[in-house]
């Protein structure tokens, strides 16, 4: 089947991620002072956070470790742990990558308070170990389509029912995802070389929806203002106005557009 013909077609995810690629993440590790004191124990404890956030294209702008007893120490009061929440807190990261999810939460309370922590910023910000999806729920999903106006309606349909199962009551969130994905796929479709086909990528986190359309155009969506008389040109505005962030990265293929949407407090994605 060519990719101009038949329905949408299903395709096998990527593994699970949290950020599109060029996403900026601090690393952090708690690491116990007697056994990992030399530069080698280290490198090796980070090495599988450190190849999990390049399988991904994410960017590392800073590393943090602190040097205690993971047992003896409550995680948010460790310095280099509150300085990598403090480095994503000013915007300067996306999230932080961690090895091992008890680095930075060992107990129902300790979860709960990095969890508070996360809804208090409108950018949502995530807390990641290359094992935290793993056997959950909150699987991405992926289907690649004709690059054709006539499947948009399929495409938005598909999104709405990915975002109906992981957050049933935000009924809200669901409207304002279709009319995102109205606008990024139909700029994809126009930009689209001839027979192209079109990725669409939906990824759950237990603090936003995120939404990705990728293409083989080379053509950047600019943001601007449109005139009175235009009839088109207000779509990214939409789009920046109804997400909570959005972006444009290239990737191998050409380009990917994405845009994600933080979930209302104790509202996140079921599992």
């Amino acid at each position: 089947m060519s990719p101009t013909e038949g329905p949408l077609v299903s395709a096998p995810a990527p593994p699970p991620a949290v950020g599109p690629p060029g996403t900026a993440v601090v690393i952090y590790a708690c690491l116990s002072p007697g056994a990992h004191t030399h530069e080698g124990a280290r490198t090796e404890t980070l090495s599988t956070v450190r190849e999990y956030v390049t399988a991904r294209d994410w960017v590392v702008v800073d590393e943090f470790v602190d040097r205690v007893s993971a047992e003896a120490s409550a995680p948010l009061q460790r310095a280099g742990l509150r300085q990598a929440l403090d480095a994503v807190g000013a915007g300067g990261a996306a999230g932080i990558a961690v090895p091992a999810e008890h680095m930075v939460a060992r107990s129902a309370r300790e979860r709960r308070a990095l969890i508070e922590w996360q809804r208090g910023f409108p950018h949502a910000p995530f807390v990641i170990t290359p094992a935290s999806l793993a056997g959950v729920g909150l699987v991405p999903q992926q289907r690649r389509v004709p690059a054709r106006f006539a499947q948009a309606a399929a495409v938005r349909e598909w999104v709405s029912a990915c975002v109906s199962d992981w957050a049933p009551e935000a009924s809200d969130l669901s409207l304002r995802v279709n009319v995102c994905v109205t606008e990024l796929f139909a700029n994809a479709v126009q930009h689209a070389p001839s027979g192209d086909a079109i990725t669409v990528r939906v990824a759950p986190s237990p603090v936003a929806i995120s939404v990705a359309i990728e293409d083989s155009s080379m053509v950047e969506p600019c943001l601007r203002e449109a005139t009175a008389t235009e009839e088109a040109g207000r779509g990214l505005i939409l789009v920046a106005g109804l997400s909570t962030r959005w972006g444009c990265t290239r990737t191998s293929r050409g380009k990917q557009v994405w845009c994600t949407f933080a979930l209302p407090p104790g509202r996140g994605a079921a599992t």
